[in-house]
């Protein structure tokens, strides 16, 4: 990500460290999705190479149940934003000029995206299709520093976290393009739509969640997104998904 780059070299200093100050706690969180599905990668291999219906049946499940679980994730940062950049900045980047809540908001929505894509380019390598992933990432750093110099100057340095949200989306939309073209993303199951569910769930109960809460505010919140995360991997789509990963062989030699 180049945004806090080019909005030192476009902008000023004091706006990059806005902008920094809500990118450098989401930055920590853009390699979560790694942990989610790196470990999947040598079962998903075998089941590329030894089932191939069942492999794209994990592709349809693993796709939206990943895109769900950062919706998650992106519905409690967009609500809680300010009151994180308050525990750690105070009153600085709250309010006025050099406001950050809104790059925060912006920045918590890619990382669903970001949380999907992982899964996206597990699944390619898992079928080994590796040389696509050169032009994947061409086309995002591309679509990343065309919309850092279009918007940075009409909009300011939030716009580096609207760049990050279109970079994350393209990246995505492509890889989904590319997992179609290749066969293993086939069908849309409409069941997948309850994987979105204890995301909007979470978002109807944390408006209910007054802000005066303070830092009693993020606790509770968490615990309710905790509590939508495990609903939502309990759905029956989740489940089915996780029992075929668990067969015994995938996950031991093959007789």
């Amino acid at each position: 990500y180049f945004g806090p780059l080019l909005v030192w070299v476009l902008l000023s200093p004091a706006e990059m460290g806005a902008y920094s100050a809500a990118f450098r706690p989401i930055s920590v969180l853009f390699t979560f999705p790694w942990l989610f599905t790196i470990p999947l990668l040598p079962v998903l291999a075998r089941l590329a190479a030894h089932d191939r219906a069942g492999f794209e049946a994990q592709a349809a499940h693993l796709v939206p149940l990943s895109l769900g679980l950062g919706l998650i994730g992106a519905v409690a940062g967009f609500e809680l934003s300010g009151d994180a950049l308050y525990l750690l900045y105070g009153d600085r980047y709250v309010s006025g000029e050099f406001s950050a809540v809104s790059s925060l908001e912006l920045l918590c929505l890619s990382l669903a995206f970001a949380m999907a894509t992982a899964v996206v380019i597990t699944l390619l390598m898992a079928d080994g299709r590796e040389r696509l992933l050169l032009p994947l990432a061409l086309a995002g750093l591309c679509v990343n520093l065309l919309c850092n110099f279009l918007l940075l100057p009409i909009y300011g340095f939030p716009a580096a976290a609207l760049a990050t949200v279109a970079t994350e989306l393209s990246v995505l939309v492509i890889g989904a393009i590319l997992l179609a073209r290749a066969s293993i993303l086939r069908r849309f199951d409409p069941s997948a739509i309850s994987f979105l569910a204890p995301a909007a769930l979470l978002g109807v109960c944390l408006r209910f969640v007054p802000s005066s809460f303070g830092w009693q505010r993020l606790t509770l919140a968490l615990l309710v997104s905790c509590a939508a995360a495990v609903i939502l991997f309990a759905l029956p789509n989740a489940r089915r998904g996780r029992q075929l990963l668990s067969r015994r062989d995938l996950v031991g030699p093959r007789a």
